[in-house]
């Protein structure tokens, strides 16, 4: 099953959304096997990795990621759940893996400009998508009801993350999903809420891409 995590525009955070969404997998669902990979085979992963490096949440080690050093093709992932993050921009490789995908998460920002131009320009091509509203700030007027509203949205396709300067501090730094993980333990309500949110999104796409779950189980439905 592969999920695209795609964005109108690089300040849309695909990427970072994604490791963080990915981070919360091994406290919900550790049966679940979930690898991260980046579909921009010109851009170098941090710390040396190669451009299609896998990382794998591993349920032995929680909150740890194996990075295997692989140039390994589409076919070959096998993991249940494949995060491919494909930042933001389009071109034909990018517009194939979207259409590929079960499901595109689409990561935007409370940018009127932006968001105007996705459901007029790219939405038609994905009809299968979930919508991200990153630091989401709910006094907007550009808020989720409003969006659900003038665009004809289903009620449920858009998902919010809640602002939050201690996330955004770690994500600059590359600790998203080290901030996930520090925090799965009730702390501020300000970060449990922004934990709760990941969660619900975690639920949303596991419904999404034809998985059903229920206690610590988690199978693929017709299998």
């Amino acid at each position: 099953m592969k999920v695209a995590f795609w964005g109108e525009s690089a300040q849309s955070n695909a990427g970072i959304n994604m490791r963080a969404i990915a981070s919360v997998f091994p406290m919900l669902y550790p049966e679940v096997e979930v690898g991260l990979y980046t579909a921009d085979t010109q851009r170098r992963g941090t710390a040396g990795k190669s451009p299609l490096g896998k990382r794998r949440v591993s349920a032995e080690r929680p909150g740890s990621y194996t990075i295997c050093h692989s140039t390994a093709t589409e076919s070959k992932m096998r993991e249940k759940l494949c995060f491919v993050d494909c930042g933001s921009g389009m071109d034909c490789k990018k517009r194939r893996i979207l259409k590929q995908a079960e499901l595109v998460v689409v990561n935007l920002r409370q940018d009127e400009r932006e968001i105007h131009h996705f459901f007029l320009e790219e939405a038609r091509f994905l009809p299968q998508s979930l919508i991200l509203i990153s630091n989401y700030c709910s006094q907007s007027r550009l808020d989720r009801q409003y969006l659900e509203r003038v665009y004809r949205a289903e009620r449920g396709q858009i998902m919010i993350l809640s602002e939050n300067t201690e996330f955004d501090y770690a994500s600059a730094r590359g600790r998203a999903m080290n901030f996930v993980w520090r925090n799965r333990m009730p702390g501020s309500l300000r970060n449990q809420r922004f934990l709760d949110e990941l969660k619900t999104i975690s639920r949303f796409l596991l419904r999404r891409t034809g998985f059903v779950y229920g206690g610590a189980l988690c199978e693929q439905k017709n299998k």
